[in-house]
């Protein structure tokens, strides 16, 4: 909202100042007596203060608003790197899961390996261990 203000303001400072100039000049020019006149003076002059402290806020505000942009534009800044390297870390787990998975399979071969040669030579490694083929030699 205040940068809409901000950025009006800047377009038509001109155009505003001269309708404030314009409804003086009217308000002057309605006016018959040189006691009115004075009057109108003094009510102008507190009204231009007026609006001179409104620009003074204004300018306060428009350089706050300027702090807090930079800001967020810092804090923007910090999230995205860190959403980089939360990306890399979801890339590297990624890898190490493919690779977990690679040598899961290939542990899975080799014991399936090692169970066939088991099952092949089991009666023979039985015979071995039994007491029975020690007493026969």
């Amino acid at each position: 909202m205040w940068e809409k203000i901000k950025s009006f303001l800047k377009k038509y400072w001109g155009v505003v100042l001269s309708a404030v100039g314009f409804a003086v000049g009217f308000i002057i020019g309605r006016k018959q007596s040189v006691s009115g006149l004075d009057g109108l003076v003094a009510e102008l002059r507190a009204e231009i203060e007026r609006l001179g402290e409104e620009v003074g806020q204004l300018r306060a505000d428009n350089a706050r608003l300027a702090r807090l942009n930079e800001h967020d534009q810092a804090e923007l800044r910090r999230i995205e790197e860190e959403l980089g390297r939360a990306r890399n870390l979801v890339d590297e787990a990624g890898r190490e899961i493919a690779d977990g998975r690679a040598d899961t399979e290939g542990l899975a071969e080799g014991l399936s390996d090692l169970r066939g040669i088991l099952a092949r030579y089991r009666e023979d490694l039985e015979k071995i261990t039994t007491p029975e083929h020690h007493t026969d030699r």
